[in-house]
Parts: structure tokens; C-alpha cells; sequence
């Protein structure tokens, strides 16, 4: 019930990635709460960071400004 079983071909990177992002972006928005802030403010917004940081911003009512590099990353 806590293994998640990866593909054979999946990298150390990849399967680390399955827990690393979704924690950071969860601890982000817990961290701004318990700092009192009321936004966050991210300069990575078109990582998968950034994406899973929108989908939870979105879902908890949380304001967000999202900085990217590119007009075709705003998209």
C-alpha cells in the first residue's frame, strides 16, 4: 500500500520526481500560510512545479502570480 511501482525504465531522477515536486509545492503553500503571507509569487511557473503549484493554489483559493520566460509559456 506505500510502494509505488514505476515503470523498468524510469530513472532515480524520474521516480524521485513522484514525490519531491508535489511535497515542495504542498510545504510552499503551507509555509505561506504559516508566515501569514496571503500569495505566492513563483518564477518557475512553467516547470512541473509551477504546473502542480497552479492546480493547488486553484483548489485551496490561494492568489498566485506566476512568472515565466516566454510569451509561449504562458500558454
Amino acid at each position: 500500500a506505500d510502494v509505488l511501482v514505476l515503470p523498468d525504465d524510469a530513472t532515480a531522477v524520474e521516480g524521485a520526481s513522484c514525490f519531491v515536486n508535489p511535497l515542495t509545492a504542498l510545504a510552499m503553500v503551507a509555509c505561506m500560510r504559516l508566515e501569514n503571507h496571503t500569495a505566492i509569487v513563483h518564477t518557475a511557473a512553467a516547470s512541473n512545479l509551477g504546473q502542480m503549484l497552479v492546480k493547488i493554489c486553484l483548489a485551496d483559493g490561494v492568489p498566485l502570480v506566476n512568472i515565466v520566460r516566454s510569451p509561449a509559456q504562458v500558454e
